[in-house]
């Protein structure tokens, strides 16, 4: 993921060749903009008797319910101590024509607990199955903010391939660049802490895809604490 600032970015991008990974740099202030650019490789198409399937490596299949499963991966992006979400925008990049026409695959119905599969042919959602597209509209969907070790994580969903359900053509792109925009916290946002301990920053830098933004040798002074204040919660939002 390429991460930079309002300014160019300081010292030596790593990069890294794993599905959705690129390159980043240095921790940023509240009010910056954060950009991380996610590689994807090609797709490989299956066929069935029924229905297609379209697979990228690293990714999962994901669908709303009697809608085309589609490979996706999901996005963690750290943002600055005392930011929060101001706005999120994506830029594709490298567009591709997967060749051939297909009929993909829906994501079936959940079952109820104890409730046994059907054999029925599973259902579609008409109005999708029948617009010209694309499917999904936006290659990014923001699932929620949340915490942890006080810090505040952007949920994404991240869709390189673009459907066109009524004519089956699939385009995929290479690569796609997401800039959050954050602004800082106001006073009542802010969760006062007593105290970071140092292991949380590898902790964060571990589940999020801007790792650098985690530096524990940068935030040496969190919020200061009321009387009776305890550590930030240290209970996991990412899987």
């Amino acid at each position: 993921m390429r991460h930079s600032g309002g300014i160019p970015p300081l010292g030596i991008s790593i990069w890294f060749f794993l599905a959705g990974a690129a390159s980043f740099s240095r921790p940023l202030s509240a009010g910056e903009a954060i950009r991380l650019e996610y590689r994807f490789p090609a797709p490989e198409a299956s066929r069935g008797k029924a229905f297609d399937a379209i697979r990228m490596e690293g990714l999962s299949l994901v669908g709303r319910e009697a809608c085309p499963l589609l490979p996706k991966r999901l996005g963690r992006i750290l943002l600055p101590r005392g930011a929060t979400l101001e706005s999120i925008s994506v830029e594709p990049a490298d567009a591709r024509v997967l060749p051939g026409r297909f009929l993909l695959a829906p994501a079936p119905r959940a079952l109820a607990p104890g409730e046994a599969g059907s054999s029925d042919e599973p259902e579609l959602d008409a109005a999708v199955y029948n617009s010209p597209g694309p499917y999904p509209e936006s290659p990014i969907e923001t699932l929620g903010v949340g915490r942890k070790h006080g810090r505040r994580i952007v949920l994404l969903s991240l869709s390189p391939l673009r459907y066109y359900p009524a004519s089956g053509r699939v385009e995929y792109f290479e690569a796609l660049t997401v800039e959050v925009r954050t602004r800082p916290e106001e006073p009542e946002e802010e969760r006062s802490v007593r105290f970071a301990p140092r292991w949380a920053a590898a902790e964060l830098a571990e589940g999020v895809d801007n790792p650098e933004e985690a530096d524990e040798n940068r935030y040496q002074t969190v919020y200061a604490a009321g009387p009776g204040a305890v550590a930030a919660s240290t209970a996991g939002i990412v899987p």
